[in-house]
C-alpha cells in the first residue's frame, strides 16, 4: 500500500479501537517505506528512487524468480546490513532484525538476484515481538510509553498491510504495482468521509483477534490470480471489486492486529 494509505487506514483502526495515540500509530505504519536498512554498493540504498528495504514487504522475495522482471543476472555484491536504522528497538532485539539474520549472521555475499529476502511476516512477527519486550520495561512518562508502543505496532501493521496487495503477495514488482496502489489510495481518498467512516466501523466489529505473524501468512495464502494473468494489470482498469476488497481486506486486518496487540497497552 502506498505510504498515505498505511497511516490514514491505521490510525482510523486505531481510533476506533479506543488506542491512546492514534497518531502515533499511524506514523509507525508509514515508517518502513523511510528507514533504509541495507545497502549494496555500486546501488547504494535505493534503486530507481525506491528504497531497497522495501524487498522485504513481500512473500519472500527474489529479484531472480520475479516473472514481471525479465531474466537478471547481475553480480556478486557485499550487500550491508546498516545497524540502528530501526528507532525505538528495545536492547538486545535489533539481533533479531530478519535482515540482520539473513546478511549479519549468516554472512550473505552472492548475486544480488539470487537473495531471497525475509519474508514480510517474518518482520510483522520481530516487531510485534519488539512492541511485547518493550511493553514490560517501565518507563515513568506514560505518554512516551504510549507513543512508543503505537509507534512498534504500526511498524507492524505495515507488513501485514503490504500483503493485502497482490503484487506483495506474488512478489512482482512491476505488472501495474505502482498503479495498483495509487488506485487503492485514490479510491480511498475519493469516498466521502461518512462511507470511509462506515467501512472502518464494519472491518473493525467484525475482526477477529489475530497476531501480526497470523494475520500476514494468512494473506500470503489468499487464493486469487497472479498479477498479470488473469487481467493484463498493466494497461486496462483494475475492476472496482479487486480494488475495494484489498482496501476492506486491509482496513480487516489492521483491526485484528491492534485488537489483539491492545491487552500488551495495560
Amino acid at each position: 500500500m502506498k505510504e498515505a494509505l498505511h497511516t490514514m487506514i491505521a490510525e482510523d483502526c486505531a481510533r476506533w479501537l479506543g488506542w491512546p495515540d492514534p497518531d502515533a500509530v499511524g506514523k509507525g505504519a508509514a515508517l518502513p517505506d523511510q528507514i533504509e536498512i541495507f545497502t549494496v554498493p555500486g546501488i547504494g540504498r535505493r534503486f530507481a528512487g525506491n528504497n531497497l528495504s522495501s524487498l522485504t514487504h513481500f512473500s519472500g522475495y527474489n529479484l531472480g524468480m520475479d516473472r514481471s522482471l525479465g531474466n537478471l543476472e547481475l553480480p556478486n555484491v557485499d550487500i550491508r546490513y546498516i545497524a540502528g536504522a530501526w528507532p525505538s528497538i528495545p536492547l538486545g532485539l535489533e539481533s533479531q532484525d530478519p535482515l540482520y539474520q539473513l546478511l549479519q549472521v549468516k554472512g550473505y555475499t552472492h548475486a544480488f538476484d539470487e537473495i531471497t529476502f525475509p519474508a514480510a511476516w517474518s518482520y510483522a512477527e520481530w516487531f510485534e515481538r519488539c512492541f511485547i519486550e518493550a511493553a514490560d520495561v517501565p518507563i515513568d512518562d506514560a505518554r512516551e510509553r504510549d507513543r512508543m508502543l503505537c509507534s512498534l505496532a504500526g511498524c507492524a501493521l505495515h507488513y501485514v498491510q503490504d500483503l493485502c496487495v497482490p503484487h506483495h503477495r506474488y512478489n512482482m514488482l512491476l505488472r501495474g504495482h505502482a498503479r495498483f496502489e495509487a488506485k487503492c489510495l485514490q479510491r480511498w481518498e475519493s469516498m466521502p468521509r461518512a462511507e470511509r467512516d462506515l467501512w472502518v466501523n464494519d472491518e473493525c466489529g467484525k475482526a477477529p483477534r489475530w497476531s501480526a505473524r497470523g494475520a500476514a501468512q494468512g494473506l500470503m495464502v489468499q487464493p486469487g490470480a497472479a498479477p498479470g494473468y488473469r487481467y493484463n494489470w498493466s494497461c486496462v482498469p483494475f475492476p472496482r471489486k479487486l480494488v475495494d476488497g484489498s482496501i476492506r481486506t486491509c482496513v480487516r486486518v489492521t483491526a485484528a492486529v491492534l485488537k489483539h496487540m491492545k491487552g500488551y497497552l495495560l
